[in-house]
Formats: structure tokens, C-alpha cells, sequence
């Protein structure tokens, strides 16, 4: 049996009918997923803190200004913040409390960084130019 319909052009069995009701509750499912996604998790601050750090870190070892001791310290140093981040972030809500105390890390990883990049330490291969 054929007859036609406002929307559709040809509906031939019902066949037509189901695959656009299938197609409406895909898109449906996938704006939902997408409008649940939280496109501002309230750390991109601390997340562009901790890209600037890690390059303050990877510049300080290329420049001899960090000895390897130094380098792993404050690399691990960056992976406890990043660990306290990603459970911070675990329940969905970054709240006020776990904000300050990211921002304090990140405080203090600023300080360490300066303070090991400006010692009188540096890496073997620097001590001779």
C-alpha cells in the first residue's frame, strides 16, 4: 500500500516512518550527550597553570638550568596536582574548596620551579660552558 504524506515524499510500509523515528531519537540522544557535556569544567585556568609550568619545566632542563634530580622532583611534583585534579573533577563540580586548594599546588610549584631554576645547581653538561 502506498499513499503519500505531508512530510515524507514516499511511505512505503511503514518502513520510512520507523527509520525516521530512528534517525529523530539518534539525534535527539546525541545533543543530549552533547548539551550534558560541561564544555567549562571550571579549571581551564588551572589547566593553562599547569601547561605553563610544565613548559617552565621542560625549558629550564633544556637550558641546563635543572639538574635530572631537580627535573623528576618538580615533574612529579606536576603528576600530584594532576592527580588531585582528576579527583577534584571526579564527581563533576570543581568546588570552591578544591579550587583554593589546586591554586595553593600550584602556588607552591610556581615557587619550587623558581627557586630550583635560579640555584647554583645546574646540569653536568652546563658546568663546562
Amino acid at each position: 500500500m502506498r499513499m503519500w504524506h505531508a512530510r515524507f515524499v514516499f511511505v512505503s510500509g511503514g518502513c520510512q516512518m520507523k527509520i525516521a523515528v530512528l534517525t529523530g531519537a539518534i539525534i535527539l540522544a546525541s545533543t543530549a550527550t552533547a548539551g550534558a557535556h560541561d564544555w567549562y569544567s571550571g579549571t581551564r585556568d588551572i589547566d593553562a597553570r599547569r601547561a605553563w609550568e610544565a613548559r617552565r619545566i621542560e625549558n629550564g632542563l633544556r637550558s641546563g638550568q635543572l639538574s635530572w634530580r631537580e627535573y623528576r622532583f618538580l615533574r612529579r611534583e606536576q603528576a600530584h596536582i594532576a592527580a588531585d585534579e582528576r579527583r577534584a573533577k571526579a564527581d563533576g563540580y570543581v568546588s570552591r574548596y578544591e579550587r583554593y586548594n589546586l591554586n595553593r599546588e600550584l602556588d607552591k610549584a610556581s615557587r619550587d620551579i623558581n627557586r630550583l631554576k635560579h640555584n647554583d645547581r645546574v646540569a653536568w653538561w652546563r658546568r663546562y660552558w
